[in-house]
């Protein structure tokens, strides 16, 4: 058993896919009105190696479930998100091998990474979780150049994809990493990931990691902010 967390029609695509074996929230729309894209995810969420920061305003969606089950691994971050950019970047991080990669985070967040003596690597990009996939501890894919000579000067394999291919509605184009999720190192898509121009070079890169895919429905892709997926701290691990 997991917690599933995404948006409203994700959420019910997950429950098609999984039953009643998982946990499921829909992110609720009306964080919509607190800021853009409010009601996305990785707006609220963070992992930092197998800690969860959750934003005090999803926390009181998630604290019934949290509290059963997931509360050892979940902490609650300083400040809610806001508009506008950057006040709503502050759970905007990626950790990869003992390295945060983010540019403005919530003070706890921050505070964490002292106290855990990681390393804050700085970037340009604010939204680094949407615009990044994360492969275990060694790979990325994304659609920001930037992110890409940051990522490689650190050592880690960073695939560059053609961005635009995912839509974002109000915006010109969505981003990669806020249309997937990772699940038993399968990655799942809201949408049809083979509909990508790169889908090629992705697949043969999930799979040099051995990561298998899953598309969950056959649109386009579209962002959503991430699918989160918490295990059952008892029964399995992030990956």
């Amino acid at each position: 058993m997991g917690l599933w967390i995404a948006q409203g029609e994700v959420v019910d695509q997950l429950k098609r896919l999984f039953g009643d074996t998982h946990v499921y929230l829909k992110m609720p729309m009306t964080f919509e009105g607190h800021m853009h894209l409010g009601s996305h995810p990785d707006m609220h969420l963070c992992r930092i190696g197998e800690t969860l920061f959750c934003s005090p305003m999803l926390w009181t969606q998630i604290a019934d479930v949290a509290e059963g089950i997931y509360a050892g691994n979940m902490k609650i971050g300083a400040k809610n998100p806001c508009s506008p950019y950057p006040a709503d970047i502050g759970y905007h991080i990626v950790e990869v091998d003992g390295k945060v990669y983010c540019k403005n985070p919530d003070e706890a967040v921050a505070a964490h990474i002292v106290d855990q003596h990681l390393q804050h690597v700085a970037v340009k990009q604010g939204y680094v979780q949407c615009s990044t996939i994360v492969l275990g501890q060694s790979a990325v894919i994304t659609e920001d150049e930037n992110l890409k000579r940051v990522m490689t000067a650190q050592g880690l394999d960073v695939l560059l994809i053609r961005k635009g291919y995912v839509g974002l509605s109000g915006y010109d184009y969505g981003f990669i990493g806020g249309c997937a999720g990772a699940f038993n190192r399968q990655l799942l898509f809201n949408g049809c990931i083979e509909k990508h121009p790169d889908f090629s070079a992705i697949h043969c890169f999930l799979k040099t990691y051995g990561y298998t895919w899953y598309s969950l429905n056959p649109t386009p892709l579209e962002d959503c902010g991430g699918i989160v997926y918490l295990p059952d701290p008892i029964r399995g691990q992030y990956k």
